[in-house]
């Protein structure tokens, strides 16, 4: 039977992709989050290297498993070189799909309570995030972030679907991705756009920002 997985990237050979192909699995998620190594072993706790990484998505794509990576915007201390440098890399090992998120604080994690120690979080956002506010938490778009972190998020999406000869000239000119439609409009476009064979989370995933969005139109209308 078809079926879908996450995988520790640095588990992953070429046997085990081989495997993984032949026993039906169409699609395989990684963790990625950050390209700066350090980061990902001290803020996140996930000790894998970029050439793991990469090795991990070049394995699963040369098996034809449809290949998802999962990355984070907004970790505390992020600087444009390393949203550059993630981006570049996905240029070099693109993976079928990205998912890009921008951090969350969650009451009583190590993260928020470093976060708020730096700076980082307002009283008000600390003690939202403690009481566990909203479904989420906080949406942190880090200090200094402004529209460029929004244009990463666009960018990392759309890499995927772009050819390989025009992706490193996308990446130049991110800046003018600021135009494109608000990132659940984009989320469902690029999902649908490169939907797997097999897929039966795109559905789900439609349905639920569909349910969202309606809710967030009548919020609008009543005010």
């Amino acid at each position: 039977l078809p079926f879908s997985c996450f995988i520790y990237p640095d588990l992953l050979d070429s046997g085990m992709a081989s495997i993984l192909r032949e026993a039906g699995c169409f699609k395989v998620q990684l963790g990625v989050q950050t390209f700066d190594e350090g980061r990902r072993l001290e803020t996140l706790k996930r000790p894998s290297s970029n050439v793991k990484i990469a090795a991990a998505i070049d394995l699963l794509r040369r098996e034809g498993v449809y290949t998802v990576c999962d990355s984070i915007l907004g970790l505390p201390g992020e600087t444009h070189e390393d949203l550059k440098g993630l981006a570049d890399f996905y240029a070099e090992h693109t993976p079928d799909q990205n998912e890009v998120f921008f951090l969350k604080y969650y009451p009583g994690t190590e993260l928020t309570v470093k976060a708020a120690a730096a700076g980082l979080l307002k009283p008000e956002e600390l003690s939202a995030a403690e009481e566990g506010e909203g479904p989420s938490g906080i949406i942190s778009r880090g200090p200094g972030a402004g529209p460029g972190l929004d244009n990463y998020f666009t960018l990392l999406l759309l890499l995927p679907l772009v050819p390989a000869a025009l992706r490193k000239r996308l990446i130049k000119n991110a800046s003018l991705l600021r135009f494109l439609p608000g990132n659940i409009l984009l989320r469902i476009m690029t999902r649908l756009l490169r939907r797997p064979a097999y897929d039966f989370n795109t559905g789900q995933f439609v349905r639920r920002y569909r349910y969202f969005m309606a809710l967030k139109l009548k919020g609008l209308w009543r005010k």
